[in-house]
Order: C-alpha cells, then sequence, then structure tokens
C-alpha cells in the first residue's frame, strides 16, 4: 500500500468513525446528490448541516497526530471527492442513505427521467421498472393497513365552494383531473394528508383562504406504506426504499404546466399498486413538514364507506 492509498484508509476510518457514514458529495456535488436524493435533504435535518470543513475535520481527527496540516490538505486534494472526483478542497457531507441502493441506481434514475420526458409510455420497459413491480407485487401478500379510526385532512382554495360536503371537499371528479403524483389525467385520486399542517404546507394558499376538511377511515384500507412517519430507516424493502427517496418518486413538483414528467414514474408506481390489490399509497410530503400524505387511489370506493367527512375548517390565507 503506497502512501496516498494509506492516508485515503485512514480518513475514510476517521470519518466512519465521526459520522458512521461516508463522503455523501463535496460542494461541487452537493446540489447533484439533493437532486437525485431530495428526500434526503428535505426530511434530514442532521444532513442539512452535516457539512464540515477539511481543516477542522484534520483539527478533530486523528490525522493530525500523523500528517502536518499542509501535507493533509494536499493529500485530501489529491484524494479527490469520491462521487464527483473533484479535487477535495473545503466542505465534505458525509451521508449514509437509510436503503442501500444499487450500485447503478442514479445512472438508472437519469435514463428513467430520461425516457419519461420523451416516451414516458416505455418507462416500464426499463429493468428498474421490473424490480418495482415486483417488490409491489411481494409486498401485497403481507399488506399493512391504514385502520379504522385514522383521522386524515385535505385543502382546497375556497374560491366559492357550492358546499361543504364529501363531493365539493373530497377528489375532484374524473374530468377535472389534471396529471397528480399518483393520477392520470382524468382518473381521480383522493389525496389526504395525516395532519393539518402537512395538508396546509400541500396547498397554495396565496389563492386564498383554504377549507381544510377532516375526513375519518372507518374500515381498514391496504396501503403500500412508503411513508416515514416512523422514520428515516422504516423502510425495510432497498428496492422500495431508495425509490421513495429518490427523484423518480418524490421529486418536488416544478412549474405549472400540464405536463408533469417528474410524475411519470410515481405514476407507475401506483399502476403497479392497482394492480397488486392495494387502496392507497402512503408516501412522504415533499414540503418542510414532519407530516406524510396518503393517496387513496380509488375514491368511488371511499365515498361509499370507508371514508367518512366530520369536520371543515376554513383557514385565512
Amino acid at each position: 500500500m503506497n502512501d496516498q492509498d494509506w492516508f485515503e484508509e485512514r480518513f475514510n476510518m476517521e470519518l466512519d468513525k465521526w459520522f458512521t457514514a461516508d463522503i455523501a458529495c463535496c460542494d461541487e456535488c452537493y446540489d447533484r446528490f439533493v437532486s437525485y436524493w431530495p428526500i434526503a435533504y428535505l426530511k434530514d435535518v442532521e444532513f442539512q448541516s452535516s457539512g464540515i470543513d477539511l481543516e477542522s475535520f484534520y483539527e478533530g481527527s486523528r490525522l493530525r497526530d500523523e500528517y502536518s496540516k499542509d501535507e493533509y490538505l494536499q493529500r485530501a486534494y489529491d484524494m479527490g471527492c469520491p462521487v464527483c472526483h473533484e479535487p477535495l478542497q473545503t466542505n465534505i457531507w458525509p451521508y449514509l442513505l437509510p436503503n442501500t441502493p444499487t450500485e447503478d441506481f442514479e445512472e438508472d434514475a437519469e435514463a428513467i427521467a430520461a425516457i419519461a420526458k420523451r416516451t414516458p409510455f416505455l418507462v416500464l420497459t426499463h429493468p428498474f421498472a421490473e424490480d418495482v413491480r415486483n417488490e409491489i407485487r411481494s409486498e401485497s401478500s403481507e399488506p399493512e393497513v391504514i385502520g379504522a379510526g385514522t383521522r386524515m385532512y385535505r385543502g382546497r382554495i375556497d374560491n366559492g365552494i357550492a358546499a361543504y360536503d364529501f363531493e365539493n371537499l373530497a377528489s375532484a371528479p374524473a374530468h377535472l383531473c389534471k396529471e397528480g403524483r399518483y393520477n392520470h389525467a382524468g382518473h381521480s385520486v383522493l389525496y389526504l394528508a395525516s395532519d393539518a399542517a402537512t395538508c396546509l404546507a400541500e396547498v397554495d394558499s396565496t389563492g386564498g383562504p383554504v377549507a381544510v376538511a377532516e375526513f375519518d377511515i372507518e374500515t381498514d384500507l391496504k396501503v403500500l406504506r412508503l411513508d416515514l412517519a416512523r422514520g428515516l430507516y422504516s423502510i425495510r424493502n432497498d428496492v422500495l426504499g431508495a425509490l421513495i427517496f429518490s427523484s423518480l418518486a418524490s421529486k418536488p413538483a416544478t412549474g405549472t404546466g400540464y405536463s408533469k414528467p417528474e410524475y411519470v414514474f410515481s405514476r407507475f408506481v401506483a399502476d403497479c399498486c392497482v394492480d397488486a390489490g392495494f387502496d392507497a399509497i402512503s408516501y412522504p410530503s415533499t414540503k418542510p413538514v414532519s407530516g406524510y400524505n396518503l393517496a387513496i387511489l380509488n375514491p368511488a370506493k371511499a365515498k361509499n364507506g370507508p371514508i367518512k367527512l366530520v369536520a371543515h375548517t376554513i383557514v385565512p390565507p
């Protein structure tokens, strides 16, 4: 082992000792990491503040017993970032994803995003799409449930709601539905939030007052549980865990246009869930809140019994 290899081994040992993590990115590739793994940034406050400059890392590590500061900085520069391979000069950002993605996951995500933008109906031809479909089928054999007595929330801009009833406060009629994270255009899905704060965060309240409706779930719903309500490490399935942390399923919506290529793969996930017999998908909000969202995939079923409107509140803008 040459001197540089020895330095890199010692550097990584010290990093793991401090953070129990590897370098996720440096300043040069920080934005790239966040674009691929938005939930890691949105839901893990520790990551947002975990950056450490190279000199501080040196001063707090045992590397200073073996190298002068100038020698250390030169060797760190030569080592480079293991992600983008640019010279290490300023800050490193350690992180360990809760689930273990495949080695080529980011390349796969980039390829799928390109397919979704150019030929969205062909997204299922990518091998990772087949992996997701198989894992969802596997999860359906022992599904989790969201049970009777669970209260959920939904908000909509109150720009003259005719009546504060189920028809007006639940999902929009199918013919008015645009593409959503888990619904196709022309297909109605009932989107709910786990609490009022998450509900309000999901609504652009600049459009006026918000009518916040409270719904009680009265019977068990078979749910593909991808939310993080039980903690960042709650999704044990590596394929689905990596998916929900990634931009394939959790990229914040961009723009206000009709086309939403960032929703193509998550809508594929919804189709897989319908095919596997799930009633709903729970998933993390892409807003800076602690709650989660629930997409009920068959609102007609909800209207006929399992979901009951119990109250509403008008929240000023």
